[in-house]
């Protein structure tokens, strides 16, 4: 199962689930599922994720593969460096 990055990214533009799936249109249940790497989810999600966390926190400028691909994200967050 691919390990993502969605948790460290939620924090850092501190969003909740809840608040994600609102933006995304996915349920929250899926944003767990996918924050807890249970299921992959869809591009088309990945990108509807991508797009509001980048809303959220104009700083962030995250991409897809950051979020979904990149292990080395998640010490760079846990520092605070942005």
């Amino acid at each position: 199962m691919m390990e993502n990055n969605l948790a460290a990214y939620m924090r850092s533009a501190n969003i909740t689930q809840n608040d994600l799936a609102k933006k995304t249109g996915i349920s929250r249940q899926s944003i767990n599922q996918i924050c807890n790497n249970k299921v992959v989810p869809s591009a088309l999600a990945m990108k509807k994720i991508k797009d509001a966390l980048n809303d959220d926190d104009e700083k962030l400028n995250a991409t897809i593969d950051d979020i979904f691909f990149s292990k080395n994200v998640i010490l760079v967050l846990q520092e605070g460096v942005k």
